[in-house]
């Protein structure tokens, strides 16, 4: 977290939401808001605006999908209930987020009934690995 700010707070604006470059231009004052809260972005090819307060991003939520569990980098296999040995040292949990909009910006959060507290911070990373878990459910 930066000045009060998360992960979930910022978008990253690209060609996909139209803009014909990201590359910004070498002035001061490059990126200003004006009196109804729009931004402005000075480009190298021309200007850019958005309105925070009405976002676009009106895309399906990503459809996640579990790749593997693996236990010290040796592969489980997930019939049903994964038993893991007591002697595994490193969990690691493969998964992915099936999304045709816009794949590379789709981020995750995870939690483990059990061992964490609070979900995670999104993460672009699509594997979720736990060291040394104690027995149980």
């Amino acid at each position: 977290m930066v000045g009060g700010l998360g992960a979930s707070d910022l978008r990253e604006y690209g060609s996909e939401d139209g803009l014909l470059s990201n590359e910004g231009a070498k002035r001061n004052n490059s990126v200003v808001s004006d009196a109804s809260g729009r931004v402005w972005f000075s480009l190298s090819r021309g200007l850019s605006v958005t309105d925070p307060s009405h976002p676009t991003d009106n895309s399906a939520p990503a459809i996640a999908h579990l790749e593997g569990i693996f236990a010290d980098g040796i592969p489980l296999d997930r019939i049903d209930l994964v038993r893991l040995p007591a002697s595994r040292k490193r969990i690691t949990i493969a998964y992915t987020g099936l999304s045709l909009a816009a794949p590379e910006r789709v981020r995750f959060r995870y939690f483990l009934e059990g061992f964490d507290r609070t979900w995670s911070e999104p993460v672009a990373s699509r594997e979720a690995v736990y060291t040394n878990l104690n027995a149980g459910r």
